[in-house]
C-alpha cells in the first residue's frame, strides 16, 4: 500500500500580495453569476476565425452591434408580415420598399438569395431531359 504525504504548494501570483486563498470560492461564486455566456460565444468566434484575442470592451461592443442586428431584423420581418396580411389595394407600392436605404438593402438581399435559390442553370434543364 502507498500513500501520498501531504505537501504544502505555494502559487505566486504576479501582481498581487497578500492573497488570501479563502476568498476563492466567492470569487468563484461572483464570476459565475456575471457570466455571459453569448461574450463567450463572441471571443470563441473571434479566437477560432480571426487567431485573435479580445478585450472585454470589444466583446461587448460586438454583443451590442449584433443585438441591435438582431432588433433591425425583428422589426424588418414584422413590417414584412404586416404588408403581407394587408388587403391587395392597401399594400405599400414596389418602390416605397426602395425609399429608405436599410430596407432598400434588405429587400435586395431577398431578391439575391430568391435568385440563388431558385435560379436553374442550362446544365439543371438539359440534366432534366
Amino acid at each position: 500500500m502507498t500513500s501520498i504525504k501531504p505537501q504544502q504548494i505555494t502559487f505566486i501570483i504576479p501582481g498581487v500580495e497578500n492573497f488570501d486563498h479563502t476568498e476563492i470560492l466567492d470569487f468563484v461564486q461572483r464570476a459565475q453569476s456575471n457570466l455571459d455566456l453569448t461574450l463567450l460565444e463572441f471571443a470563441w468566434i473571434e479566437l477560432l476565425e480571426k487567431n485573435k484575442l479580445v478585450r472585454v470592451e470589444e466583446l461587448a461592443e460586438m454583443k451590442h452591434a449584433k443585438e441591435a442586428a438582431k432588433k433591425e431584423l425583428k422589426e424588418f420581418v414584422k413590417l414584412l408580415k404586416s404588408a403581407r396580411e394587408m388587403p391587395s389595394h392597401s399594400k405599400p407600392t414596389k418602390s416605397s420598399w426602395r425609399t429608405e436605404e436599410k430596407i432598400r438593402h434588405r429587400i435586395e438581399s431577398l431578391e439575391a438569395y430568391a435568385i440563388d435559390k431558385y435560379y436553374i442553370s442550362p446544365d439543371d434543364i438539359i440534366a432534366l431531359v
